[in-house]
């Protein structure tokens, strides 16, 4: 059987890329994928492994990287964000990533609670303090383990009570700060999805979408008052994480929050 040369595989590479909606890369990015493998023509790596390499790297990649994207890829139109205009719509699709996550559901205040108490250890379940038992710990006795109060009806594993309160469980809606390839940025906006969107379980706060997460706004995405409103039918989450973006996102996510709530109620005064 002939095996497949450079040529070839970087025309069915592009061609796989183009049809899993996700971004071409500039034929440099590519390049140093393919080169490592081009010395000896029989050690060229199947489609699959390509395709499948070339997805990690494009997903754990900022869009603002130089030489990353095709220098076809659109960007955000420049008016876009423009409050002033009532709706419009895209022309273009245009991959975006995840700069930043609000859970507008909630207030800040709960949501520096639940982060607090995860950070400590602990969770509420109605008026009785759940202390997560330490995976060192002896389980010889399941009373020193955990304080559940005196209701037998309270009881939770510890597991099963970090999963109801984490805040990554939290159904929104969302607010999301996204950025293009050219480093210009807009907000987006998620309403109540229903449960047969495409979008249901894909947006939300860390760990459910990741800092740097990619995704296609598709042609046709509706823009209202300079936010754009992320639906099932013009979005597709491509997934990822930018390591150090995401890193000091959540290493600063606790400090934000006190942050903003002070000055929430410095100017309320």
């Amino acid at each position: 059987m002939s095996t497949p040369n450079p040529s070839t595989l970087h025309k069915q590479l592009l061609h796989s890329l183009s049809s899993s909606h996700l971004p071409l890369p500039s034929p440099t990015f590519l390049t140093a994928i393919l080169t490592p493998s081009t010395t000896h023509l029989s050690s060229l790596p199947s489609l699959p492994s390509l395709l499948a390499t070339t997805r990690h790297r494009l997903l754990s990649t900022s869009l603002t990287s130089p030489n990353f994207l095709s220098p076809e890829t659109h960007a955000l139109p420049p008016s876009l964000s423009n409050p002033l205009v009532k709706e419009t719509l895209l022309d273009n699709d245009i991959p975006v990533q995840v700069l930043d996550i609000e859970d507008i559901s909630r207030s800040k205040s709960d949501l520096l609670l639940d982060l607090e108490a995860e950070r400590l250890g602990e969770r509420t379940q109605g008026r009785s303090i759940i202390r997560l038992a330490d995976e060192s710990s002896s389980s010889s006795s399941s009373s020193s383990a955990l304080d559940l109060g005196s209701s037998a009806s309270t009881q939770l594993l510890p597991t099963q009570t970090q999963n109801k309160f984490s805040p990554s469980h939290s159904p929104g809606p969302f607010k999301l700060h996204l950025q293009d390839r050219t480093g210009a940025t807009i907000y987006a906006f998620t309403t109540s999805l229903p449960a047969s969107s495409p979008l249901q379980g894909k947006i939300g706060l860390p760990p459910k979408m990741n800092i740097g997460c990619k995704i296609l706004l598709q042609r046709g995405t509706r823009v209202h008052r300079g936010m754009v409103r992320l639906e099932g039918n013009t979005c597709i989450v491509l997934g990822g994480r930018v390591e150090g973006l995401d890193r000091a996102w959540r290493e600063g996510w606790e400090s934000r929050l006190r942050e903003s709530i002070e000055k929430g109620r410095a100017e309320g005064e």
